[in-house]
């Protein structure tokens, strides 16, 4: 599936399958393509070559939509003089789904206490679990999400991650769009990443993290501890944290390689571990040339 908007290409020949069973996560950076390509699945988009199916059918051809897949792309793409019970009632009354599912999901998604409350008087978080209800609404066995846990507390990260792990253990698709790696490392079973509209990877969630080295943290007083690690290990990359200047973190080199080279050049070391690699880090080395919109790193001081 192709979609362009004018002299811009937003989705460039995505061919994927998402399955039931599993939560599927699609990522990328900002101007990838993946609201444009859940917009097309769900029929608010016309593909401009190709298609996109729900069940082998066009979503528009679909007899009962939300019987068959639920979708929630936006917190704030309701009424906001409604009442959350209202909101859900008129969605149950117009797809034919009995009125006691409205009670049911709300207390599902633990809005029941402030169903009669007007949607403007929510936050953004109570926004998100009114869209997840009324995704839930006809028990569909295909639900899409873009960017669930945005405006969640703690709490609601945390229980949005039990939903998606559970729907999809019931045998559901769970297709999940979402920039927070380490959140999807821990829900997504499988990724489909985009950039700059072309797929760049669709694999196991497991295996895209593999694709990034181990990291060894080491902790150390020294000043110029970087630059002999440097020279001792030339074919490793030795970087410090960001948010302090003694963890320098060494990709390229085993924990003996690394312990071994600080004996050697004389560097006091306090801590040195092993990091495993990341969903993070091995999205980061995928995409990386593929960031449409990527700051530019901050100048020195002084230069």
């Amino acid at each position: 599936m192709s979609k362009r908007y004018g002299g811009t290409l937003a989705v460039d020949g995505l061919s994927a399958v998402v399955g039931p069973g599993r939560v599927t996560g699609l990522l990328g950076p900002n101007g990838a393509g993946k609201s444009t390509a859940l917009r097309v699945l769900l029929g608010l988009d016309r593909p401009t070559s190709g298609c996109a199916l729900v069940d082998g059918r066009r979503y528009a051809d679909l007899a009962d939509p939300l019987h068959t897949v639920g979708a929630h792309l936006d917190a704030r793409s309701v009424h906001p003089g409604r009442s959350a019970r209202d909101h859900l009632l008129a969605l149950a009354r117009s797809n034919r789904i009995a009125a006691r599912r409205v009670g049911e999901v709300l207390e599902q998604v633990g809005l029941a206490a402030v169903a009669r409350r007007r949607i403007g008087t929510y936050s953004l978080g109570m926004g998100q679990r009114l869209g997840i209800a009324a995704a839930l609404l006809g028990d569909p066995g295909i639900l899409v999400f873009d960017e669930p846990v945005n405006g969640l507390d703690t709490d609601g990260v945390r229980w949005i991650r039990g939903l998606l792990r559970g729907l999809a253990d019931e045998g559901r698709t769970v297709l999940v769009s979402s920039h927070l790696m380490a959140e999807m490392h821990q829900t997504a079973d499988h990724v489909v990443v985009l950039g700059r509209g072309r797929k760049l990877a669709d694999c196991a969630t497991e295996e895209l993290a593999d694709r990034a080295d181990d990291t060894v943290v080491l902790r150390s007083p020294d000043p110029d501890a970087a630059e002999r690690l440097r020279a001792a290990l030339p074919a490793a990359a030795v970087t410090a944290a960001r948010h302090d200047p003694g963890e320098l973190h060494v990709t390229g080199a085993d924990e003996r390689q690394v312990g071994e080279a600080a004996h050697g050049r004389g560097v006091v070391v306090h801590h040195l571990a092993r990091r495993p690699s990341t969903l993070e880090a091995g999205y980061l080395r995928l995409v990386g040339d593929d960031i449409e919109y990527a700051g530019r790193p901050s100048a020195p001081e002084g230069s």
